[in-house]
């Protein structure tokens, strides 16, 4: 069906309206609907409300106003097309019309019904045909100037017709007039005129070129260098021609590929998401009419929705899409396109899945805007089409290696994460995931601040120089901290912009390791700064690698090597420098063994030189550690030990003997005793009696020296002035020294006193004197004794470790004899030693003052060379002055009130002895020889006995044990313990045990009666 136009017919005159309207109405050329007006003004305004495809106006000045009418109303509806009606053949009234904007001028009588519809049909398809033009004209010129490509369009003698934008600022950027259009300027004088390199590439371009024109090809294209002064430049000619018959223009366009040719790589790891250029326009573009109908589109736009160059555009349902992601299909009204040309707006980024006619699905993305004239008139619509398929299917292959890449990492230990450029989380693995105590989906998307509830990081900096990592801690919430090791580097992802891998090794156990190393080797150096000895690590060149703080206050102070035998100076063996003749570092290093001398050094003093080998992880000498140690007093406290082993072995020897040779004594005393009581009217026998008695206290004072030096015996100490008793001694020592024998004294009494027992000091000086004045003789000489109070030094404290560090009371006796060698002085405090002839000395003496000193916790220091005299010096700590405890007084009435005493002795004679004396003190006895027998006996009737009497070292049960057994049973029972010798129990350990006390035998008749007294007498709880 022909399609129906709708006609604006304008005449004042109201026949002339008929007659057209009647011819237009029968007319078969141009079916049509049809508007009469009357009047120009009006005319116009209708124009303005309603659009016509067509204006008839007649011309007649006395009807409608003439050309200037026709001009006010070509301009209410430019694109509409006007036909002058003039009823005469009036040549300038026509060219009149024709400027007014008639697009022809018909002359009444020449017309009829069939000739006015013809030409209304031909001048309506001559303006729609025109407007067409015109839109695709406009299009593409504004596609082609959207173009960054450099496009110019050619005639057949190869002079530019125009460029496009891209062109001029090209050419005004490389020194042109930014204003120049280059029309008519002559392409091919271009090419010929380039020179040097870029004459093959011009040369070949003008030739291609030329093909094209001449239409040997329709197409020729190259990649060609145009560097500048700067930079360099690639560009890609492409040459096409018009579709028109010869001769033909061309299009040429120079795209600049400079870009391109730097990102293929680029381009080719993302697998690209075009396959090839576009061939005239990178994009497919479609023109669209005001309806938003869609009136042609590019060989990009084809081949995007599977059409052919021949297909019709105007099929329904020929473009079919869905809208992502919702997937609705877009319906006719649902277009964008249809929104930018009826709202004026413009649609980016649409996704759209395509069903394109050739069954192939694709992915594009949308852009539509409208075409507007200068007036802002839309004038239709402009659609773009990115073909992203290939993006898309890159994208899901991406997320696929993405999920593999995913799988492998949440394998590693170590923690891995990535960042975007505000913080946040991108990826991470099951590792990070388990440090933050969460999930993966958790991290993600989440910044360090919103996981602050899981632990945080600090930054520790690096303790590498130039390191290319930094170390960081994990604070868990508990406060446990973890340290890691993190390689930081940018990195490109999907979507985002600058972001940063992180790879954080966990270095917790081996920082630990590295503090606890670092701490030990500080222990260590500490340690060996701490040594007296001088220690140093030497090299295979004996040079001296390290040194401990002792050694180093021998080090030059210009801080240059030394070899050791710099350093050790005292032992070289040579008169000049280098090592020892038999260096122990030499044999070290040779042998892989430790080596080890001994020298004195000029002083004197014993020195110790060790070396040790330090072997490296193939087993070779690396280093030597050599100690240079001072063992003089180590020595010196060898022979000490060495005296004092002795000395603890004859004290063993003398316990046991003592023990049983109290027991005899006690007997023997106390038999004499009785037997004086029985015989005082025989003086004669009674004299006798005197001297065994005399004899048995000899024989009790020699046990005791036998314990004292022993030191076995404890003595009666007490806070002593050291001065009297000394002074004693000498006057009675005056008389006995011969007269060659000169006494001098310096004694000071202003001295503390000592604990000590006077008898063991009186002793001590008698035996230190007496030997001085056997060592003078028979020439006699100069006997000099000295008290003195001082604090020794560090040193001399250290040389004795026995002595207490402090105030100490010096008593020294010195003679002017023949003095000692270094062997006697070794002995001369072994029991028995003696340097005098047969019969002339015990040997005991100097052994007894030994006893006596270590016993008061003090020294005995000797000096002396052969023939120059011997110096005695004991130093004994001294005691704050107190005054002296009351002493209370005993009881005159000392015998016994018929008390019965249990008396339990292994020693038969000594329980007849007891049972007679005390019997005849006026107390019952009940003796028995075996403390098993004598528990039995207590045990039948407990409260029998006031007072039990026992041996301690008994055989079958010790007395101590009986007696604690007994007052289990009776605890307010009195029970006193005697020895001759024991170290089973001492007397404070007897009285914390319960005890009333530990006597000594032999024990003196009133000193025992004296304790039975006191103990029956006074309670335990208030005896002091």
């Amino acid at each position: 069906m022909p399609p129906v136009f709708h006609l604006l017919l304008v005449a004042a005159d109201p026949v002339l309206l008929d007659g057209l309207d009647e011819w237009l109405r029968t007319s078969a050329q141009a079916p049509c609907t049809r508007v009469r007006c009357d009047h120009a003004a009006a005319a116009a305004s209708l124009l303005g409300r309603e659009e016509f495809d067509l204006v008839l106006f007649a011309l007649d000045p006395a009807e409608t106003a003439g050309a200037d009418a026709l001009a006010r109303l070509a301009a209410a509806a430019p694109a509409t097309p006007v036909l002058a009606l003039s009823a005469r053949d009036d040549e300038s009234l026509a060219l009149q019309a024709l400027r007014a904007g008639a697009q022809d001028v018909l002359v009444l009588e020449r017309l009829n019904a069939e000739t006015i519809g013809r030409i209304c049909r031909y001048a309506i398809e001559r303006a729609r045909a025109k407007a067409q033009s015109e839109t695709s004209e406009q299009f593409l010129r504004a596609a082609v100037d959207t173009l960054s490509a450099h496009v110019a369009i050619l005639d057949s003698r190869g002079r530019i017709v125009t460029v496009n934008r891209a062109w001029q600022a090209f050419a005004a950027a490389n020194g042109m007039p930014a204003d120049m259009t280059f029309a008519g300027v002559d392409y091919f004088s271009a090419c010929t005129g380039a020179s040097g390199e870029d004459a093959p590439t011009a040369a070949a371009a003008a030739a291609g070129l030329r093909a094209v024109i001449a239409g040997e090809r329709d197409l020729f294209e190259m990649d060609y260098p145009c560097h500048g002064p700067n930079e360099q430049r690639w560009f890609h000619l492409r040459v096409t021609p018009f579709a028109e018959p010869a001769p033909r223009r061309v299009v040429v366009a120079h795209e600049n590929i400079t870009d391109r040719r730097l990102a293929e790589a680029a381009q080719r790891r993302s697998e690209g998401l075009f396959e090839k250029i576009f061939t005239m326009a990178p994009l497919g573009l479609w023109l669209a009419d005001t309806r938003g109908r869609i009136l042609r589109g590019n060989p990009e736009g084809l081949r995007i929705w599977g059409l052919t160059p021949d297909t019709r555009l105007d099929q329904p349902g020929l473009f079919r899409a869905r809208r992502l992601p919702g997937g609705e299909p877009v319906g006719p009204a649902d277009w964008a396109i249809v929104r930018s040309v009826r709202q004026g707006v413009t649609v980016r980024d649409e996704l759209l899945e395509v069903e394109a006619a050739d069954r192939t699905k694709r992915y594009i993305l949308n852009y539509t805007a409208p075409l507007e004239d200068e007036d802002g008139r839309i004038l239709g619509g402009v659609i773009a089409n990115l073909d992203i398929t290939r993006r898309v299917a890159a994208q899901q292959q991406a997320e696929n290696a993405l999920e593999h890449i995913r799988l492998i990492l949440d394998t590693s230990p170590n923690c891995l994460f990535i960042k975007d450029r505000d913080g946040r989380y991108v990826l991470v693995n099951r590792a990070m995931a388990t440090l933050f105590g969460t999930t993966v989906d958790t991290l993600v998307g989440s910044s360090d601040s919103e996981l602050a509830a899981g632990g945080h990081w600090t930054a520790a900096g690096d303790d590498r120089p130039g390191a290319d990592s930094d170390i960081r801690s994990f604070v868990a919430p508990g406060g446990s901290r973890r340290w890691f090791r993190c390689f930081t580097a940018p990195i490109s992802w999907p979507g985002r912009e600058e972001c940063t891998l992180t790879i954080a090794v966990d270095i917790t156990e081996a920082r630990e390791a590295r503090e606890n190393l670092r701490a030990s080797e500080e222990q260590k150096r500490v340690i060996l700064d701490s040594l007296d000895s001088q220690v140093v690590m030497l090299d295979h060149g004996l040079r001296v690698v390290w040194a401990n703080r002792t050694a180093r206050e021998q080090v030059r102070p210009d801080g240059e090597p030394l070899h050791c035998y710099e350093l050790i100076t005292e032992f070289r063996s040579g008169p000049g420098p280098g090592p020892c003749a038999d260096c122990p570092a030499i044999a070290a290093f040779r042998t892989g063994r430790s080596a080890q001398v001994t020298r004195k050094n000029a002083a004197g003093r014993t020195m110790s030189l060790s070396a040790n080998p330090i072997v490296d992880e193939q087993g070779q000498v690396a280093n030597v550690v050599v100690i240079t140690t001072d063992i003089t007093e180590r020595l010196s406290l060898e022979r000490q030990l060495r005296q004092a082993q002795k000395m603890e072995s004859l004290g063993t020897l003398a316990g046991g003997i003592a023990h049983d040779f109290n027991n005899i004594l006690a007997a023997l005393l106390g038999y004499a005793d009785l037997a004086r009581l029985r015989l005082r009217d025989q003086p004669q026998v009674a004299e006798y009696l005197e001297q065994v008695a005399s004899a048995g206290e000899r024989a009790t004072d020699l046990v005791r020296q036998i314990l004292t030096f022993s030191r076995r015996q404890d003595a009666d100490l007490q806070p002593l002035q050291v001065p009297l008793v000394v002074k004693e001694a000498l006057k009675l020592l005056r008389s006995t020294l011969p007269a060659t024998v000169t006494l001098k004294t310096s004694i000071s009494t202003t001295v503390e006193p000592v604990l000590a027992d006077p008898t063991q000091v009186h002793q001590i000086v008698m035996n230190l004197c007496v030997n001085a004045s056997h060592a003078m003789e028979p020439d006699g000489g100069e006997l000099f004794v000295r008290i003195d109070q001082l604090t020794p030094d560090e040193g001399f404290f250290r040389e004795h470790p026995e002595l207490s560090p402090g105030p100490h009371l010096r008593l020294v006796v010195s003679d002017t004899g023949c003095g000692m060698t270094p062997e006697v002085m070794a002995a001369i405090f072994e029991p028995y030693f003696t340097t005098k002839g047969h019969r002339e000395g015990t040997g005991l003496g100097l052994a007894v003052v030994h006893g006596i000193v270590k016993q008061y916790r003090g020294e005995i220091v000797v000096e002396s060379e052969p023939g120059r005299g011997s110096t005695f010096a004991i130093y004994l700590p001294v005691v704050p002055r107190r005054e002296s405890p009351h002493e209370r007084g005993i009881d005159r009435q000392l015998g016994g009130r018929g008390e019965h005493i249990l008396l339990v002795d292994d020693e038969p004679i000594l329980c007849k002895f007891y049972q007679q004396f005390l019997k005849s003190q006026g107390y019952r006895i009940t003796t028995c020889t075996d403390p098993v027998l004598a528990l039995a006996l207590f045990e039948e009737d407990p409260a029998a006995f006031d007072l039990v009497l026992s041996d301690v070292t008994m055989p079958g049960m010790t007395g101590d044990k009986m007696g604690q057994r007994m007052l289990a049973r009776r605890p307010e029972l009195p029970v006193l313990l005697m020895t001759g010798y024991t170290k089973i129990i001492t007397g404070e350990q007897a009285r914390a045990l319960g005890f009333r006390g530990l006597l000594a035998k032999p024990v003196p008749q009133n000193d025992l009666l004296a304790t039975l007294r006191r103990v029956l007498t006074t309670p335990a709880e208030v005896e002091p």
